[in-house]
């Protein structure tokens, strides 16, 4: 990957809008906040936001966390590094993945498993993010299916012997409905609990 420098003229993209190279004074000031005495380099915060090879990635400091943007000629990727606002814990709220049709497939696991190494390293809780259905995306399956969980829509009849998306996807006839019936979810990947998620992913 390529960290962005003060002496490059290009800017990361966040969320569609254009963000200035990062102030590296109130950077080293939020990752000392973040992660106190154990700070992650860049190139590991860098893959916790799921970055892996030949990306340009982007810090932006924020008041409460560090926004990170990836871009790659397969995909883009942003990332928010913060502290719950409840539990206090230290996570990632993963953004939009945006891949070319001609991207490899399991670039989503890689994604996914460059988090878990970087981010169990450093203390993350858990990585958020929002499953969406819709006619270009499928991250309603995908992230279900790599074991990301989240509550189930009452609305299905069939869905009601299930408990949780963690469950339904813990079945073979469970895949089977949420591939075809599912809808987009609020996600959540517990790395507190990977050994049980890896199970559900395994199966």
């Amino acid at each position: 990957w390529i960290e962005v420098t003060e002496d490059d003229v290009q800017t990361g993209s966040f969320n569609g809008e254009i963000q200035p190279l990062y102030d590296k004074r109130k950077f080293t000031l939020i990752k000392q906040k973040l992660f106190g005495d154990s700070q992650p380099t860049n190139r590991e915060l860098a893959q916790m936001a799921g970055a892996h090879k030949d990306e340009k990635v982007t810090f932006t400091p924020t008041d409460k966390g560090i926004k990170i943007f990836v871009y790659h000629a397969d995909y883009t990727c942003d990332s928010l590094i913060i502290r719950d606002v409840e539990t206090k814990e230290l996570i990632i709220s993963m953004g939009k993945l945006a891949k070319r049709k001609e991207a490899s497939t399991g670039l989503g696991f890689q994604i996914l498993l460059n988090q878990i190494l970087s981010g169990t390293k450093f203390g993350i809780s858990y990585i958020s993010a929002k499953a969406i259905r819709s006619a270009n995306m499928n991250g309603y399956y995908t992230w279900a299916r790599y074991g990301f969980n989240g509550i189930l829509p009452n609305s299905n009849i069939l869905f009601r012997k299930f408990k949780s998306i963690f469950h339904i996807m813990s079945t073979s006839e469970g895949r089977r409905l949420w591939r075809f019936l599912g809808t987009t979810f609020e996600a959540k990947f517990d790395l507190q609990e990977i050994q049980k998620v890896l199970r559900c992913f395994i199966n």
